[in-house]
């Protein structure tokens, strides 16, 4: 593009070919965390949604560094999705038969039941 001779204001435009892999299987739980409802959150509210953002690395930790809190209202709910997360364990993503890190969101439901 010749921006000597433009007209008014130019922005270069630029076209990327970037290649997405499929991905054969994703990132799954092999056991559920165990998320401990704080105690003293059950008088004050209906609970709460927490949803975090993590990668699953090749070997299906949770790369402590990539975690991040998207949604969430309390603290103390946030603190114990968190805690439970630590204690997940994770069948990695496979990419041609090859284990992948992958991001992986994960929400967590804190409700107290009404009887």
């Amino acid at each position: 593009m010749n921006f000597d001779h433009a007209r008014g204001p130019v922005v270069g435009l630029v076209r990327l070919s970037v290649p997405i892999l499929d991905v054969d299987r994703a990132a799954r739980f092999l056991n559920h965390p165990r998320i401990h409802f704080p105690d003293y959150e059950r008088e004050a509210g209906p609970g709460d949604d927490i949803t975090l953002q993590f990668v699953v690395n090749e070997s299906g930790s949770v790369d402590p560094g990539s975690v991040r809190i998207l949604q969430g209202e309390y603290r103390d709910f946030a603190r114990a999705a968190l805690s439970g997360l630590a204690d997940a364990k994770f069948a990695p993503a496979q990419v041609a038969g090859c284990e992948v890190p992958q991001l992986v969101q994960v929400q967590f439901r804190f409700r107290v039941s009404q009887f």
